[in-house]
């Protein structure tokens, strides 16, 4: 995900999950209901954009790995919106989507956890959470 402040623009790794069950009837809906988590830190893009398409993403459903790919499996660094996220005075977080799942098998397990891992730092940025719908 992409995170611009005035302070600069940032890179982290979150998810924006949908409360299944009111998906079938309501995407939009889905998307309001389902929590919005992302890595407590957060790097400046400065430091990774000359590697950003070879940034690991990784999630995990109930302890299993749900998906893996690289960053650029998602949007390569040249064909990203960093000059329409540059609103002066605004904060901006914009999850730039979601990698196959790993197998083709939905899994629907309210454990779920993700990570970025830059292979050419070794360092990680991370999130997780457990979630119990509660649709209207």
């Amino acid at each position: 995900m992409l995170v611009s402040t005035p302070q600069g623009m940032y890179l982290g790794v979150g998810s924006d999950h949908t409360d299944r069950e009111m998906e079938q009837r309501s995407f939009p809906l889905s998307k309001q209901l389902g929590p919005k988590v992302m890595s407590r830190t957060v790097w400046p893009i400065e430091e990774v954009e000359d590697h950003w398409d070879d940034l690991v993403l990784e999630g995990w459903s109930g302890g299993r790995l749900y998906q893996q790919g690289r960053l650029a499996d998602l949007l390569h660094y040249a064909a990203h919106p960093l000059d329409r996220m540059r609103t002066p005075g605004r904060d901006l977080v914009l999850f730039l989507g979601t990698l196959p799942v790993v197998g083709g098998k939905l899994d629907f397990s309210p454990d779920f956890s993700g990570a970025l891992r830059d292979p050419r730092s070794s360092r990680s940025l991370s999130f997780s959470y457990r979630w119990a719908p509660q649709s209207p």
